[in-house]
């Protein structure tokens, strides 16, 4: 063999290799993983994560581990999420932890690349649909579709009505829309859709073949007149004071002696709407309150 010939077969494995090595590089730079339903981005030779092509369904942004800038990765979740600082030191004390959840693949994608490129491990999942709860024939479902800017009010309304434990409530309210109470009677349809929608939330109520119930009034109309009497003022006797000085327009004396001489009679006689105004706001400060039907008034 002569000297060109073994310098063209040199430069001929030499190149070969250098394509061999691009080749690979380039198919590691975006790949699925197919042990897990997880797409995982790769780094590019310049370490950052390049984009993650879109993807359809609801999607958790997953971190793993927060990495050596844990400050940074902190500062990169409060800009993602809007949490304040002790908020989002918790996501990076504890593994793993939803930094996104209910999000479209896009948001998703993008909130990995900048927690990634701070250092942090991380992970997308795509969230399940989950089917349609199946409502008998005569009953009806009642879904939140938005839970307004009265959340803790709306939790509540969901414990109250399905006696669900404080974080599966928070969660009902929070992964919207979500079927609160299913395969209800009318009455107890519309009861819960009135709750709901009292506490601020936007709600739907529908029978089993999805149409929406439109009998639900906003507002249910009680006959008759109703006292509001005061049982015991609880632990918080000066905001139950100042509660019956608003609903009555009594003075500080009188107001007073009603928080003190329980039972009192707070209003007699008023519409049910004013009543039950009257005993949400007395019972929020901390008294134990309740309606009563007014008595008729003795003839003269």
């Amino acid at each position: 063999m002569t000297f060109v010939n073994a310098l063209v077969l040199i430069l001929f494995l030499v190149g070969g290799g250098l394509v061999a090595v691009m080749v690979t590089i380039t198919q590691r730079a975006y790949k699925k993983d197919e042990r897990s339903p997880h797409w995982v981005v790769y780094p590019t030779a310049k370490g950052e994560r390049p984009a993650i092509p879109a993807q359809p369904g609801t999607w958790t942004l997953l971190l793993d581990d927060a990495g050596q800038k844990k400050i940074q990765v902190i500062k990169e979740i409060r800009g993602i999420t809007g949490l304040g600082l002790a908020e989002a030191k918790a996501l990076t004390d504890r593994f793993p932890s939803p930094v996104l959840a209910g999000v479209d693949h896009a948001s998703a994608s993008a909130a990995y690349r900048v927690l990634a490129n701070a250092g942090a491990r991380v992970r997308m999942a795509e969230i399940a649909a989950e089917p349609a709860p199946e409502t008998p024939a005569g009953l009806y479902t009642v879904y939140i579709d938005d839970s307004g800017d009265k959340l803790i009010q709306v939790i509540k309304e969901i414990r109250g009505l399905t006696n669900l434990g404080l974080a599966e409530a928070k969660r009902l309210a929070e992964q919207t829309p979500a079927a609160v109470v299913t395969g209800v009677p009318h009455a107890a349809a519309a009861k819960a859709h009135q709750a709901l929608a009292g506490a601020g939330a936007r709600v739907r109520t529908v029978d089993a073949a999805g149409h929406a119930m439109d009998t639900v009034p906003e507002t249910t109309a009680v006959s008759g007149l109703f006292a509001v009497l005061l049982d015991d003022t609880g632990k918080k006797k000066i905001n139950v004071i100042k509660e019956i000085r608003a609903v009555t327009g009594l003075g500080l004396a009188e107001a007073k002696r009603l928080s003190e001489q329980t039972p009192s009679t707070i209003l007699a006689r008023v519409p049910h709407a004013t009543a039950t105004d009257a005993l949400d706001k007395l019972t929020a400060a901390g008294a134990t309150a309740r309606i009563t039907e007014a008595p008729e008034p003795e003839p003269r």
